[in-house]
């Protein structure tokens, strides 16, 4: 209950980040990109598209690179201390407030993830239709570069928007946690470099390294590719969600113990936030 408390508070938070409103902002455009394309050939061709373009969203490396970019700036300053948390932390506890910080992680990270999905959805909704299968034209442009024929093969619009939303979710949860564990130990600057490698990783693989299958196992950004994952040199599915399980809660231990370790200082400039 008090880690759902200091977990509600963070959002809060929201209404008055002028960062929050620009990282959704970027968003939309980045939905608009994605989605812009099968929009246009269906008002063209005059046939409604389902809204299952989603899973595709994360499949386009050069959009994902940027969606995680978007993400780290939402995330730069966790844990997100100002002068409302000393308080916070006296009346709730370390560890509690270390948990709730945690799962406001987890919960935005989903936001984040659903809010592609809801975009795309509300800038086609003069041309959305809604039916459990792909729709006809998904199925016409499957194959070119705005959608995979492979992920039509392989999943159901259902199961892969929600294995997407899963994958995607957690893999922004980590960035988030990386930050959080980063700047409990370091300065800054640390957590930014490394959150930034692994948000370009994936990229830095495709165009230098090849797609080197040893570097795609070890980049987490990756995982939400539901084109590739299971293809040769790739992870599969399995192994993308089991290991994101298990990063994400080495790293909230690493969190929790570090905090109940530690005296948790804010300083002049974060007091005035």
């Amino acid at each position: 209950m008090v880690s759902r408390r200091c977990c509600a508070m963070q959002f809060r938070k929201w209404r008055a980040s002028l960062r929050v409103i620009t990282v959704f902002i970027f968003l939309a455009i980045f939905a608009y990109d994605a989605n812009w394309n099968v929009l246009t050939f269906s008002r063209t061709s005059g046939v409604p598209v389902t809204p299952w373009l989603y899973p595709a969203v994360f499949s386009d490396r050069y959009l994902m690179m940027c969606i995680c970019l978007a993400v780290m700036v939402l995330f730069c300053d966790a844990p997100f201390l100002d002068r409302h948390q000393p308080y916070l932390i006296l009346r709730s506890g370390r560890g509690h407030w270390a948990l709730g910080t945690a799962g406001y992680l987890l919960a935005s990270s989903a936001v984040v993830s659903a809010s592609i999905f809801l975009m795309g959805m509300l800038l086609g909704i003069d041309t959305l239709t809604f039916s459990t299968g792909w729709g006809s034209v998904l199925q016409s442009v499957a194959g070119k570069p705005i959608i995979p024929t492979r992920i039509l093969a392989l999943y159901s619009p259902l199961a892969a928007c929600g294995l997407a939303m899963l994958l995607s979710s957690l893999i922004f949860c980590f960035l988030g946690l990386l930050f959080f564990l980063c700047n409990l130990l370091a300065p800054p600057v640390v957590g930014t470099l490394a959150v930034g490698a692994f948000c370009v990783l994936d990229f830095f693989s495709l165009f230098f390294l090849h797609d080197a299958p040893w570097l795609l196992h070890l980049s987490p950004v990756s995982w939400a590719n539901l084109n590739q994952l299971g293809t040769t040199g790739w992870p599969t599915v399995t192994y993308a969600l089991s290991m994101l399980v298990g990063l994400n809660g080495v790293l909230l231990c690493l969190i929790v113990l570090r905090c109940r370790r530690m005296d948790i200082q804010v300083t002049h400039s974060e007091m005035g936030r």
